[in-house]
């Protein structure tokens, strides 16, 4: 509400009721200037508090304005005396920064000067050198010049020379030439023989020991077990009534199963009841072994039909056995991708002996040294399992087709699509090493390794121990022998010889007499190496 406005009414209304003075105006009347009486006293009062209020404010804020004053100013001139402070610290440091750099200028106008000073004094002495180093080429042109007067007289008198030697020789300047180029080439020839051969033979016997090393070790991890497969031809018939069953009327039943299996029946006259069975074939006999033990269980009257019957069956059943047998082998092998043909023929090979040295162990045991040799030398070692492995294939069919059993295995391992190398290591194995390919190599080391181990062949302890008796006589029978030892299972003989008796030339007829007599007098596979010794010894005691 605006205090002026209201006022201003007031008075409107007063005014008029004192122009027109009525009973109710006159108490109008009364009533506003009591209101405007009251207003005037609360204007009055409301203007004098304002002043009382307002003044003590004003006070308020010039004491508060004057302390603040105060506070700036003492603020004020702490800056300032601070600001100077830091001021002449600055000033300190910066006159002593000075002082350094012009201390620092100091010393490096006196390292020039120390600096030209012995610039100064390397000239002087480049200079003396240059003096000295003049003085030597003028010395080393007149060394020149007097050499070549010298080599002009040293030409004068070789020509003189040898045109006196010609002379005396009665021979051309070229023919002399050519004799004596011909002399150095031979000497020359000569030096390289002597190299070639020394180099040739320390070759030799670096590659020998690697070689003895890699073997050693190929058979130091070889591990085929060699459990016995019954493949013995001996059957003991449970009595003789079913003996004479077995038999038949006048043999008919035994000419029936012989005419079947391929196998003849052999009866002990010691042991009645014993049979023997009679066949090269080792799958035969352990078909018809199969086809007598269902007899034999069969229990009942024996006739043609039902012995065709169980021999049928112990057939198939010995197929799906070498099958297995087969598949076995490749999975010990990790071989992987091997015809089904091979495996079945791997093994039939369980049942082939070679001279007493089942086929399949042995193949295992080529099979593994060829691999271990092979990573030894740092080539594939899956290929050369695989050589290793089907090298002797042939040997499962060779008595059904004709040939020999590399080139039947190399024809079937190629039908089957085997790698080239593996064919050449079938059909090679028992050729010249000469010119053979890296596989067929390893694959022969490994067929000579595992055949030619003591033991693995059919030869009773009493032939082996006669065998190196008999090797040991012949090399200590020869004259001027000490003593003579058979070394690596029969394969090599040491012979030591007296060296006061006998002398280098003596040693090598006595090597060659041993080696002739060795070739006569035994009989032995592969080959035997004679190695007669002879040294000196001398022995001293320093007391």
């Amino acid at each position: 509400m605006h205090v002026p406005l209201i006022v201003s009414d007031l008075l409107s209304c007063a005014l008029l009721a004192l122009a027109e003075p009525t009973a109710e105006t006159t108490a109008s009347y009364v009533w506003i200037w009591g209101l405007v009486g009251g207003l005037a006293v609360g204007i009055g009062a409301h203007w004098f508090l304002s002043r009382r209020i307002l003044g003590a404010a004003r006070e308020s804020a010039d004491s508060k304005t004057g302390e603040a004053r105060k506070r700036a100013d003492g603020v004020l001139a702490k800056a300032r005396t601070e600001v100077a402070r830091d001021e002449s610290a600055w000033a300190a440091e910066l006159a002593r920064e000075r002082s350094e750099v012009e201390d620092g200028h100091g010393e490096l106008a006196s390292s020039l000067d120390d600096r030209d000073r012995e610039l100064q004094r390397r000239d002087e002495e480049l200079a003396g050198r240059s003096e000295a180093v003049e003085e030597l080429k003028r010395e080393l042109r007149q060394l020149k010049t007097q050499r070549r007067r010298l080599e002009r007289e040293l030409r004068d008198r070789v020509d003189e020379e040898k045109d006196c030697l010609l002379e005396r020789a009665g021979l051309t300047e070229e023919r002399a030439r050519e004799m004596q180029l011909e002399q150095i080439e031979s000497e020359v020839q000569r030096e390289q023989q002597n190299r070639f051969a020394r180099h040739a033979e320390i070759l030799d016997d670096d590659l020998e020991k690697i070689a003895r090393r890699i073997i050693a070790i190929a058979i130091a991890r070889c591990d085929i077990k060699h459990e016995d497969i019954n493949q013995t031809g001996a059957v003991t018939l449970p009595n003789a009534a079913f003996k004479e069953r077995f038999v038949g009327p006048e043999g008919e039943n035994q000419r029936v199963f012989e005419e079947l299996t391929g196998v003849n029946l052999i009866f002990d006259e010691t042991e009645p009841l014993n049979v023997v069975l009679s066949a090269f074939d080792g799958m035969r006999k352990a078909i018809a072994r199969r086809t007598i033990e269902k007899l034999i269980s069969h229990n009942a009257p024996i006739e043609a039909e039902k012995i065709k019957d169980f021999v049928e069956k112990s057939t198939r059943e010995m197929k799906r056995l070498v099958l297995d047998a087969g598949k076995k082998v490749c999975s010990q092998l990790k071989l992987k991708g091997v015809n089904a043909e091979i495996q079945s023929l791997l093994g039939r090979l369980n049942y082939r002996t070679s001279y007493g040295q089942n086929v399949l162990k042995h193949s295992k045991e080529v099979a593994f040294l060829a691999a271990t040799i092979a990573a030894e030398i740092g080539i594939d070692q899956k290929l050369a399992k695989r050589c290793g492995l089907l090298h002797d294939i042939g040997k499962a069919v060779d008595a059904e087709i004709e040939g020999g059993h590399p080139e039947i295995g190399a024809e079937i391992a190629s039908r089957c699509e085997e790698e080239q190398d593996v064919l050449d290591a079938i059909a090679l194995h028992h050729e010249d090493p000469d010119g053979n390919t890296t596989y067929t190599l390893l694959t022969q080391s490994g067929d000579a390794v595992s055949g030619s181990r003591p033991g693995a062949r059919r030869e009773t302890l009493e032939r082996y121990l006669k065998h190196l008796e008999d090797l040991e006589a012949i090399g200590q029978g020869a004259k001027g022998v000490e003593t003579a030892y058979a070394i690596q299972a029969g394969r090599e003989l040491r012979v030591f010889v007296n060296p006061k008796s006998v002398s280098d030339e003596d040693a090598f007829e006595i090597c060659k007499s041993i080696t002739s007599r060795v070739e006569e007098e035994l009989t032995y596979p592969g080959k035997i190496r004679v190695t007669v010794v002879r040294e000196m010894k001398t022995n001293a005691y320093a007391r």
